[in-house]
């Protein structure tokens, strides 16, 4: 399950404002760079937790399964182009995160 919001000042006005035009091919991402907004940073930050009875329904989670909750933040340069708020199974999820220092 995912929840994406896009900073209105890069969107409004073009069909990404519109969410009834979702699913985008090549998600948020592509849609931005069609707006000549290219994508220079990502930021995650994962947490565990118990899922709610909506979560478990729809996800169908069994018990004592938790799920895997990621805030993302996606950078356009300084700005915050996207926020997304993602739940997925902790069953079903690795994660593997690669960090440059450089």
């Amino acid at each position: 399950m995912s929840v994406s919001r896009l900073l209105l000042d890069m969107v409004a006005g073009t069909p990404v404002a519109d969410p009834e035009n979702e699913p985008w091919p090549g998600g948020n991402t592509s849609q931005l760079y069609s707006l000549g907004h290219t994508i220079t940073s990502i930021r995650e930050r994962p947490a565990w937790r118990l899922p709610t009875p909506d979560e478990t329904e729809a996800l169908r989670i069994p018990g004592g399964v938790p799920v895997i909750v990621i805030t993302r933040q996606t950078y356009v340069n300084d700005w915050v182009a996207e926020v997304a708020h993602i739940v997925m199974r902790s069953d079903r999820v690795e994660l593997d995160y690669l960090i440059h220092l450089s």
